[in-house]
């Protein structure tokens, strides 16, 4: 069944370029804090899993796990 109402969610918004937004639902917000150096979010999303943000930018996810591994 699809979920068609956006404010059932958060959202992260992913900058890729001047022309093109991704708009990813967040499920649960794992873990947020900041270290010495950057930002971190560790947040579960409806399309790509648990995904690492460092400052922002999406680092990794489970989606995409198995390409590093």
């Amino acid at each position: 069944m699809k979920d068609s109402d956006p404010d059932k969610h958060k959202w992260f918004s992913d900058y890729i370029s001047p022309d093109l937004t991704m708009l990813h639902s967040i499920k649960e917000r794992i873990y947020s804090g900041r270290s010495k150096f950057q930002s971190i979010d560790i947040v579960s999303t409806g399309s790509f899993g648990v995904c690492l943000i460092l400052d922002g930018k999406i680092q990794s996810s489970e989606a995409d796990e198995f390409i590093y591994h």
